[in-house]
């Protein structure tokens, strides 16, 4: 089990998780739970389209659904990233699921629509010898939310990019990666970060910066958007102690009193952090 937190159910207080098997390579093959106040199963939540709920997402939203991620294994043409003609990818599907009748609200996915040259893992060793058993994770979708006016936030791993999608599939702007609409460069750097949400113009985001290592330690950070002068400036940043560098997962959430509360993801540890 997985992502154990309380959200809210069509107005009520409920304990949601995600749980299953999970692979050598942290993808995840099970369902969403929900139980009510009563430690009652009220519903659970399959991903769509014969794919199976991964273990990074499982956000229920004011709509009645629930956001899930899923990889699907498709064969595909790797020499334009150092890889196999004949190799295999995972490709990465965000879908927002009808909790009661397990409906197909929206669906996304990353092949088509995000070049597998923007992966950290082009022309690396992990395309270089990819195959049916060991495929190229070249996105590695691991958090979906609401965006502003109706979009869709999701982050990819392995591009270390934000996106904003609309319900229509197309990607409206960038945060971070090859190809950021915001800027400026030193505001908008992220490496291999997760759990990206917008509170209004304010993002969170866990940034790990390692696997494989690209900061001194991790940067749980808040930063404010202008979304007219697509500008970014890092209003805090949360930086353990100990400098703790987090090697995978990891989540930053705002609390009411004003403080900040932080899972340092591979590593076992929670830090609450205060206003200042």
């Amino acid at each position: 089990a997985t992502d154990f937190r309380v959200q809210v159910y069509r107005g009520e207080p409920v304990l949601t998780w995600w749980q299953g098997k999970i692979s050598v390579a942290g993808v995840g093959q099970g369902y969403g739970v929900i139980m009510n106040s009563r430690y009652k199963t009220i519903a659970t939540v399959h991903a769509a389209s014969g794919l199976h709920s991964d273990l990074h997402e499982f956000e229920l939203t004011p709509r009645g659904t629930a956001y899930v991620t899923a990889y699907k294994e498709v064969p595909q043409d790797l020499s334009s990233v150092g890889g196999p003609k004949n190799g295999w990818i995972l490709d990465s599907y965000v879908q927002e699921i009808d909790v009661r009748t397990g409906r197909v609200v929206f669906q996304w996915h990353s092949l088509g629509n995000v070049p597998l040259s923007d992966s950290r893992e082009a022309n690396r060793e992990p395309a270089k010898n990819a195959s049916k058993s060991r495929p190229l994770d070249y996105f590695h979708v691991n958090s979906i939310a609401d965006g502003p006016n109706g979009t869709v936030l999701i982050s990819g791993r392995n591009t270390s990019t934000l996106y904003d999608l609309s319900r229509g599939g197309k990607i409206l702007w960038q945060f971070g990666g090859l190809h950021s609409d915001f800027g400026p460069p030193a505001a908008v750097r992220l490496n291999y970060q997760h759990n990206a949400r917008l509170h209004g113009s304010l993002l969170t985001v866990f940034d790990n910066g390692a696997t494989p290592r690209a900061e001194p330690y991790t940067r749980p950070m808040e930063i404010k958007l202008d979304f007219a002068k697509k500008t970014a400036r890092i209003v805090k940043t949360f930086v353990h102690p100990q400098k703790l560098l987090s090697p995978y997962e990891g989540d930053l959430q705002l609390m009411p009193n004003g403080d900040a509360f932080v899972g340092w993801g591979g590593i076992r540890r929670v830090s609450e952090f205060s206003p200042t």
